[in-house]
């Protein structure tokens, strides 16, 4: 608990400073890049939507969380009911489908609920030449998905 009021009283959690929740090497080669004709597609929304709306032509969060959804004021955010588990969930979710129309993205985040299920249909969603960021792929969870990305 002791670090969490640490980190609000230093403005961790203000959501001007625009630092993503990556790890600093994906927030670096990212950052390396020149995105700003590219359109980027997020599961999940938070900081890092902040920080890819000012990098990105085009920016889409889905987000499932009412309250969350809530602080986060700007960029193009569509608030979807998963309606499944935090890692799975079916397939033709509203919250899959949110991204779908607008397809194919130059940059898919896969940072938010059903992780697995979004790689699982992520040819729905990346252009061919796109690339994919899995957040906290470290996670025995996300095995599956680590595999279906690798191959």
């Amino acid at each position: 608990m002791l670090a969490l009021a640490t980190l609000r009283r230093s403005g961790w959690f203000d959501h001007d400073q625009q630092v993503p929740w990556l790890t600093y090497p994906a927030t670096r080669f990212l950052d390396s890049l020149d995105t700003s004709a590219m359109t980027a597609l997020e599961f999940g929304s938070g900081a890092s939507t902040l920080w890819l709306n000012d990098r990105y032509a085009d920016v889409l969060s889905v987000e499932h969380d009412p309250s969350w959804f809530a602080k986060v004021t700007r960029g193009r955010i569509l608030l979807r009911d998963p309606q499944g588990d935090p890692f799975h969930g079916p397939v033709d979710s509203a919250y899959l489908e949110a991204g779908r129309a607008e397809a194919p993205w130059d940059m898919v985040l896969v940072d938010g609920v059903v992780r697995v299920t979004c790689v699982e249909r992520i040819d729905d969603f990346a252009a061919t030449d796109g690339m994919v960021v899995l957040d906290d792929s470290d996670l025995p969870q996300l095995q599956q998905a680590r595999q279906i990305l690798a191959d």
